[in-house]
């Protein structure tokens, strides 16, 4: 965290402060048909977006819709004939 006006970090400052948390925080209020479990979800820690691409995409490779060439960041794919149907 970047340091305060007088030296003092804001981490520090929230550690002293207790900081935000669910309890002295506002909740948000639910939308319409959302249940109070939902709506813990959406509050709680949010989901790497690239973490479920991935995922998504070793499925695809396992039911041999892709063909994954490369490793890292060097990886390509490309779309089977039977891939190019199912993902439509």
């Amino acid at each position: 965290m970047s340091p305060r006006p007088g030296g003092r970090s804001y981490g520090a400052h929230l550690q002293r402060s207790g900081g935000v948390t669910k309890e002295n925080s506002q909740r948000r209020p639910l939308q319409e048909g959302e249940s109070e479990q939902a709506a813990d979800r959406a509050d709680g820690d949010s989901l790497n977006p690239f973490a479920i691409g991935a995922g998504f995409l070793t499925y695809c490779v396992r039911q041999g819709w892709l063909i994954q060439e490369g490793k890292g960041r060097r990886v390509r794919y490309y779309a089977t004939e039977a891939g190019r149907e199912a993902l439509k």
